[in-house]
């Protein structure tokens, strides 16, 4: 939290450039409805890639809510908030979508899941993108290399402490009351890509 509230003014340098434009693609395709939910927005870099009347962000840091009111409109609300006290009553968006947060930064669990399911309209849909445990386990080699070789990073990364597999994410996102498909990422090497249906009831 602290690293990236310290680090918000160069977010979009350090974070922003990796596969942003088919990361957009995707996201216009897979983002619908008349009211969806930025979970974890940072500086609403994502804002303006949904063709949706309103778009709710929701983040931790001050700091990245900052920049991202910049980028707001008139068809966008921010709010200061926690994925582990989200203050939205049930029922009330139509797509929840979260890019490099959750299973990155953000530990998935079915609690949390089921506490989206509960935002979501029944033929609501929840997209995210993850980390997959290959990519984990590479970039913790790399940082491990650099410590013990004094080497400094060009750019900077925040700690990525999560990561999940295909099954576990699809046994998480099931448990929750999701139809769930999962994918590899063609945006980046580090990404596991989620569409999760509302399952029927």
């Amino acid at each position: 939290m602290l690293l990236y509230s310290r680090a918000a003014r160069d977010y979009d340098l350090t974070a922003g450039g990796i596969g942003f434009e088919k990361q957009a693609a995707w996201l216009k395709s897979a983002v619908s409805g008349n009211r969806v939910l930025d979970l974890c927005c940072g500086t609403g870099r994502y804002f303006d890639q949904v063709n949706c009347p309103q778009i709710v962000g929701i983040d931790l840091s001050v700091e990245m809510l900052s920049i991202a009111k910049r980028r707001a409109t008139y068809r966008t609300h921010l709010v200061l908030g926690s994925v582990s006290d989200l203050p939205f009553r049930p029922r009330i968006f139509n797509s929840i979508f979260s890019i490099g947060s959750l299973g990155v930064h953000v530990p998935i669990t079915t609690k949390l899941l089921g506490s989206l399911r509960t935002l979501l309209e029944d033929n609501g849909t929840l997209v995210f993108t993850s980390n997959s445990m290959r990519a984990h386990w590479k970039q913790t080699l790399i940082r491990t290399l650099h410590d013990i070789f004094g080497i400094k990073p060009t750019r900077w990364y925040p700690f990525q402490p999560f990561s999940e597999s295909k099954i576990g994410l699809r046994l998480k996102l099931s448990r929750a009351g999701f139809r769930p498909r999962i994918t590899s990422t063609s945006f980046n090497s580090r990404a596991l890509v989620v569409e999760a249906k509302i399952a029927a009831r």
